[in-house]
């Protein structure tokens, strides 16, 4: 699995970067998608993005070691409760986060691509580090149900915006917004399928005429 999961990673940035790159030698973008991988690997970690994924699976051993040696099983017990005690803390900051049910997973698309829901009527107010890892948490959901419910033949999902009842007070940080597209571009590439906006107000529109130019060209277009 692990190799396979490897695999459609690197297909992934390849297919990312020869679209933005297409009139490019060939070493230009593998180059480029290679530099990519490395930094989303460093990501990663660095967001504990699999702590993310698996806060709320309290079954979860983030160690498999089986070591005998006395100091080596007390730091691989050590380890362990200070992931379970990152988790815990994870696990509260999005159940705060996901309480107004302004993002969930579903139901799917006739493909089998799962759809990412959002309702941002629901926010007005946003905690930056809950913010990003609300949105990451929910991805990697998505993306996980697509792949299971397609066994491994889809890898994109779809995402959702419902701007009914959308007033002002909802509207997120713009350095927040664009953080997340950031993100979203270098780090999830290949993975939206499309994203519908539905009801979209004019203030909305004033809110896109700023943020679109923090969104890759392939992406917007």
């Amino acid at each position: 699995d692990r190799d396979k999961h490897a695999k459609a990673m690197i297909f992934r940035y390849l297919q990312a970067e020869q679209k933005v790159h297409p009139n490019s030698p060939s070493e230009q973008w593998e180059a480029a998608a290679l530099d990519k991988m490395k930094k989303t690997l460093a990501f990663r970690v660095e967001k504990n993005v699999d702590d993310i994924r698996l806060c709320f699976d309290k079954t979860h051993s983030s160690s498999s070691s089986s070591s005998e040696n006395e100091e080596e099983k007390k730091a691989d017990d050590s380890y362990e409760e200070e992931k379970r005690k990152e988790r815990t803390r994870i696990r509260k900051g999005l159940e705060d986060r996901f309480q107004n049910g302004a993002s969930v997973v579903r139901g799917y698309t006739k493909d089998g691509r799962a759809l990412f829901l959002n309702f941002p009527r629901t926010e007005t107010s946003w905690n930056e580090e809950f913010f990003i890892a609300g949105n990451i948490y929910t991805i990697e959901r998505a993306l996980a149900c697509t792949e299971r419910n397609t066994d491994g033949e889809k890898s994109k999902i779809v995402v959702m915006y419902d701007y009914n009842e959308y007033a002002m007070k909802n509207s997120p940080p713009t350095q927040l917004v664009k953080k997340l597209l950031y993100n979203l571009r270098d780090h999830w590439p290949e993975r939206l399928e499309h994203v519908f906006v539905v009801d979209a107000p004019f203030i909305f529109r004033a809110f896109w005429a700023v943020i679109k130019h923090f969104i890759d060209p392939i992406t917007k277009d």
